[in-house]
């Protein structure tokens, strides 16, 4: 007996299609689930306030950009971050 080649080529082809479309799926889910909050944690994140070129002061500080709480700052200090 001998086998379709093309029926056996054709097959492995939606075999490798389903699993890419697996992994978009996985990705999606975890993007938009909010999975990724490692990524924007307050204190060591992208989001943090060292990260971004700032510093956490007990005042505003003229002239640059300032955030009262925000970014990983306590909720009685501000995130000074200069301006460019």
């Amino acid at each position: 007996m001998a086998m379709n080649k093309k029926g056996v080529e054709m097959s492995l082809q939606v075999i490798i299609v389903a699993v890419l479309a697996l992994i978009v799926l996985v990705v999606l889910i975890v993007i938009f689930t909010g999975k990724t909050t490692f990524l924007a944690n307050q204190t060591t994140g992208l989001t943090a306030c060292e990260s971004r070129g700032g510093k956490c002061t007990s005042n505003a500080i003229e002239d640059q950009q300032c955030f009262k709480g925000l970014l990983g700052c306590s909720a009685e200090q501000y995130c000074c971050i200069p301006i460019k």
